[in-house]
């Protein structure tokens, strides 16, 4: 008898449990999957000048200068491209400043690399002195011939100048089957 009441115990609260966490998962993001084989090719850029992003161009997504490769796809393949970009990092003032990774078509049509979070993924926050960071991401893309760009925004602006500058940077792109 002892050893039934324990059991249903120990169901209910499993239970409860599954029902808790279930309903915390409803108010997470949806997840998505990839999946790529190894890497066919990668191509890397590399810079050791500073860059300091203009403060004027707070809240407005800015190339960061020759963090670009450029990536072609054969007629009816699609590739999975994934992306590692890291650098020396400063974030001045009231706010964050973000970096994505973008893919941009022949066309100049502009797809971020997932996840996409656009400026809601904080890059770097203001207090913080020079620091290394790092984001990577991904994205299957279909045939044709696309660049892959780093771009910087300042979010919630600064009037200190330079609001947010990025130096000693490291870019690679791998490209998948």
């Amino acid at each position: 008898m002892f050893a039934s009441r324990t059991c249903k115990w120990i169901l209910a609260a499993t239970a409860g449990v599954a029902v808790f966490l279930g309903g915390a998962g409803a108010a997470q993001a949806v997840l998505t999957g990839q999946t790529g084989g190894s890497a066919i090719s990668t191509t890397i850029a590399t810079q050791t000048n500073g860059w300091p992003l203009p403060a004027a161009s707070s809240g407005v997504w800015v190339n960061v200068p020759g963090m670009v490769r450029p990536v072609t796809v054969g007629s009816g393949t699609t590739r999975l491209l994934v992306a590692d970009y890291n650098a020396e990092s400063l974030c001045t003032g009231s706010g964050w400043c973000s970096v994505r990774i973008v893919a941009i078509n022949s066309a100049g049509g502009v797809t971020e690399f997932h996840p996409q979070s656009g400026t809601d993924f904080a890059f770097d926050s203001d207090g913080d002195n020079w620091s290394s960071h790092s984001i990577k991401r991904s994205i299957r893309v279909g045939a044709g011939t696309w660049r892959v760009q780093v771009q910087a925004a300042r979010v919630a602006g600064s009037s200190t100048s330079p609001a947010f500058r990025l130096d000693e940077h490291f870019f690679d792109v791998d490209v998948r089957v």
